[in-house]
């Protein structure tokens, strides 16, 4: 039998659809915090309901340019430890070089985690 496309059935699907009442201020406000942190409505009410981690929204733009400023940082060394690896300059230079990236990376989910 050939298998279906699609979309795999999840293992528990959430099927009971439940509803609730608000005032235009409390439901302003539910819309608000849901949009400011990329998820639906109801995601947001579930989550705060079930007493589980709501994801914090967007990450600050000086995290974005920071983390835009690493990441040309690691690539650049990236590309002079490869130069170094293929015999071309001071080998010596290839152990300092990697931890240097591992630090940038290191700082890279840091930045994650504060935006969070």
């Amino acid at each position: 039998m050939p298998k279906k496309g699609g979309r795999p059935k999840l293992e528990n699907p959430r099927s009971v659809h439940l509803g609730f009442r608000a005032n235009k201020d409390e439901a302003q406000k539910i819309h608000d915090q849901a949009k400011a942190r990329g998820i639906s409505p109801g995601e947001f009410c579930r989550l705060a309901a079930l007493g589980k981690k709501i994801p914090s929204g967007t990450v600050p733009e000086i995290n974005r340019q920071t983390w835009a400023e690493l990441s040309r940082i690691g690539n650049n060394l990236n590309q002079v430890a490869r130069h170094l690896n293929q015999g071309s300059g001071n080998s010596d230079l290839a152990p300092v070089l990697d931890d240097v990236l591992s630090q940038v990376r290191k700082i890279q989910l840091e930045i994650i985690e504060a935006g969070k």
